[in-house]
């Protein structure tokens, strides 16, 4: 489980729509993701190289969730 802090895309303490519109831009982008470029700016949530369906289920999962910054 990655918990909602990893899906806050956007560092603003909850898992909202603008981080599935990251995420979205993520899919659309197809690119590969690593390391270096921030894991896709972080929308490859399950850092395996590749935004895809893995990590629209984790933001799937964890859309509404607050935490403290």
């Amino acid at each position: 489980r990655l918990g909602c802090q990893r899906a806050d895309l956007d560092e603003r303490g909850a898992v909202d729509a603008s981080d599935s519109d990251a995420l979205d831009a993520g899919l659309s982008a197809g690119d590969a993701c690593a390391d270096a470029d921030g894991w896709c700016d972080g929308a490859d949530l399950d850092r395996n190289g590749s935004v895809d369906a893995m990590d629209e289920a984790f933001m799937s999962a964890a859309e509404g969730c607050h935490y403290e910054r």
